[in-house]
Parts: C-alpha cells; sequence; structure tokens
C-alpha cells in the first residue's frame, strides 16, 4: 500500500471569485510567465481556512499529530499551470514539513488521465504511479515522496495549493525513512 491518502474538502463559497483572485496573484507575482509557485496572499483568511480544514482532515485519516509549528502560520503556496505555462520538476518537501499535501482548487476539464495528474516517483526519479485529482480533491502524503505535476493541454488555468505540517512522525506513514525525515530536530512551540 502506498502512503498516500485522498480525500476531498468542500468547495468555497464565492468558488469564481477564488479563481479570479488567484489568477490575478498569479499576474502579479510572475507577469506574464504564469507557471509560478509562490505563498497565497489571504487578507480574508479564506485559504487559512481551507488549511485549518486539511488539518482537520489529515488528522482523522492519519490520527492525533504532535504538531511542531504554530498554526497560525497557515500558509498555503499556489502553483498554476495551463497549456502555455508549465513548469514541471520532481521534488520532494523533506526540508519543510512532515506531512504534504495537494489540494486541487481547480482543474481542466479534459478526459486525459494523465493531463493535470500528479505523478509520484521513486528513488531512482522512475515513474510508479500516477492520479488524476478533481476539483476539491486533498491527496495526503510524507515528506519523501518525490512527485511532480504533469502537464495540462488545456486553456484553463489547474490551480493547485501546496499545505504541509511539521509534526512527530505519524504512525500511519510507517517507518520514517532512513537519513532522517526532515524537522525531526524542531523543538514543539
Amino acid at each position: 500500500m502506498l502512503p498516500i491518502w485522498i480525500t476531498t474538502l468542500p468547495k468555497l463559497d464565492n468558488w469564481q471569485e477564488h479563481y479570479d483572485d488567484l489568477h490575478n496573484q498569479c499576474l502579479n507575482y510572475v507577469g506574464p510567465w504564469l507557471s509560478s509557485n509562490f505563498e497565497i496572499q489571504d487578507p480574508k483568511g479564506v485559504w487559512a481556512k481551507v488549511y485549518d480544514q486539511f488539518i482537520d482532515k489529515t488528522q482523522e485519516i492519519l490520527g492525533p499529530l504532535n504538531i511542531h509549528h504554530n498554526v497560525n502560520k497557515r500558509s498555503c503556496w499556489l502553483y498554476s499551470m495551463n497549456r502555455k505555462f508549465y513548469k514541471g520538476g520532481i521534488h520532494h518537501h523533506i526540508n519543510s514539513s512532515i506531512v504534504n499535501a495537494v489540494y486541487y482548487f481547480s482543474i481542466p476539464d479534459i478526459t486525459d488521465y494523465r493531463d493535470s495528474a500528479i505523478a509520484f516517483y521513486d528513488k531512482n526519479d522512475e515513474e510508479f504511479w500516477h492520479y488524476k485529482p478533481r476539483e476539491g480533491d486533498l491527496v495526503i502524503f510524507p515528506n519523501y515522496l518525490k512527485h511532480q505535476p504533469l502537464p495540462t493541454k488545456s486553456e484553463k488555468f489547474r490551480f493547485s495549493i501546496n499545505m504541509e505540517i511539521i509534526c512527530d512522525w505519524p504512525k500511519a506513514f510507517g517507518t520514517a525513512p532512513e537519513g532522517g525525515c526532515g524537522k525531526e530536530d524542531d523543538e514543539v512551540v
């Protein structure tokens, strides 16, 4: 069994307003390139509430977590792409989290199962599994799992939101990987 859990979060009220806001943040952040990863500006606290839902869902699935960082820093990072603007790259989150998740806010409506999917990789960077998310999906996994977004053929933007937790290693993840798991030496605050 893979240490990957897929669940959903409720669709946000005023979805189009939030989509437009994310799109505008992309334009302001990166200019004409639009494929980017940056911390979402959240003056209305919308994404902090989504982050709280992520914490709740994660604890429903993995059990209670001994969280090490201040949950008042509920930051969400946006990754945006479409047919013209794509920047992939196999990566992990060992240096920034223990639990990682991707929330799929906006997914292009394309039937190709690889289009806009998330792919997971082994230690040799060979793909071993990919998943085509739906809007509202939350994919939760350990920090060491290598992954990347796959490109889309759509003009519509795929907006995915990265969220992380620094905590003790959850038992549901199995044995922590050799060489450490990232933030195990952090102090509980």
